[in-house]
């Protein structure tokens, strides 16, 4: 348990901006009153802050481990968030916000932070003048499934070239995970966007709307975002199958351009079904041959890389790689499928 934060000895007068942190949280009891304390250890001036936690109608104790921390610090506030989905949360937390606020934060319920967080945020925003500051998505695990993911996450053939996973280098992004945002341009951009089928994209679909006002994103490495990667294949496959059927839609309502490390899970997953509709016919040759060179990728890959993955269980990733690409192409075929079926039931 993170130890209770000592209160701030800035000066009243300290220049920073007032900043607002939003907190969508659901049955978070095991975590929240550490990620908060968390937080408020950054060493943020208590003066010139808010935490708003905007609960989404927890069934466990969440609700009493935040209003333990809210007796102490009368800065941190619980909301209700009736939607329930974090997007929703996050809305309602801006909407709520203290007039005077400047930068809007948006982190989750289940981490830990570093003691400097919140001031790099707002350094960050400043010296660059971005619209948003995103964070580094830096996968960590216990298990030896987990440890394994989360390598393959940082890998080119587990995410391509997905700058917010890798975090090696600071630089202009087009998109990013959370962040810091300045109240202009979230007000300009209208926040989150509360289709119900972005809600595990809503943070890309929002970085393409900033950027379509005129918006700047800075993706800082020295943020990084302790995350713990799901702990079975048939687990990350519904996780990246959700995030497939994200990205449909959003590339659907952004109307941006799919990149060639799109097109390449979705390409197989086509491939997938006609080979098996072709062996369903009794032509198996197509179907050996697309799961041949598919695994010779894998094989390939994994050689290319194995003096990094050393002291990992390597046999992982022949289920590991898979699960995340077949995962997000069906998932992307899935939605592209519940575009189709809504425009035909809507004639």
């Amino acid at each position: 348990m993170a130890p209770d934060p000592k209160p701030s000895t800035r000066p009243v007068n300290n220049p920073l901006p007032f900043i607002t942190v939003m907190m969508p949280a659901y049955n978070e009891e095991a975590y929240i009153r550490e990620s908060l304390l968390s937080l408020i250890s950054t060493g943020y001036p208590q003066d010139r802050m808010e935490i708003i936690v905007a609960d989404g109608q927890s069934r466990d104790r969440t609700r009493e481990e935040v209003a333990k921390v809210t007796e102490q610090y009368s800065f941190v506030r619980l909301i209700n968030n009736p939607e329930k989905l974090q997007s929703a949360g996050c809305n309602r937390a801006a909407a709520e916000a203290l007039p005077q606020s400047e930068y809007f934060i948006r982190v989750d319920a289940h981490s830990n932070w570093s003691p400097n967080f919140l001031p790099l945020c707002i350094q960050a925003a400043q010296e660059t003048g971005a619209d948003l500051v995103v964070f580094v998505n830096a996968p960590i695990g216990i298990t030896p499934f987990q440890k394994a993911v989360a390598f393959a996450l940082r890998h080119p053939l587990g995410m391509g070239n997905s700058t917010y996973r890798h975090g090696n280098t600071s630089g202009w992004v087009e998109h990013g995970q959370h962040g810091c945002f300045t109240r202009k341009i979230w007000a300009e951009s209208g926040g989150y966007n509360l289709n119900p089928y972005l809600r595990a994209n809503e943070d890309v679909e929002l970085s393409f709307r900033i950027r379509s006002h005129g918006g700047k994103i800075w993706l800082e490495k020295a943020l990084r975002m302790a995350y713990f990667p799901r702990d079975s294949s048939l687990a990350l496959f519904k996780q990246y199958y959700h995030y497939g059927v994200g990205r449909f839609f959003n590339f659907w309502i952004s109307k941006v351009r799919l990149k060639p490390r799109h097109f390449m899970p979705v390409s197989l997953a086509v491939a997938l079904i006609l080979g098996l509709a072709l062996a369903y016919m009794g032509y198996p040759f197509p179907l050996i041959g697309i799961l041949t060179i598919y695994f010779l990728s894998l094989v390939i890959g994994v050689i290319k890389y194995f003096k990094e993955i050393k002291g990992l269980f390597w046999p992982y990733f022949f289920t590991i790689f898979p699960a995340i690409h077949l995962g997000w192409a069906f998932g992307f075929l899935g939605g592209l499928c519940k575009y189709i079926r809504s425009r035909l039931l809507s004639i």
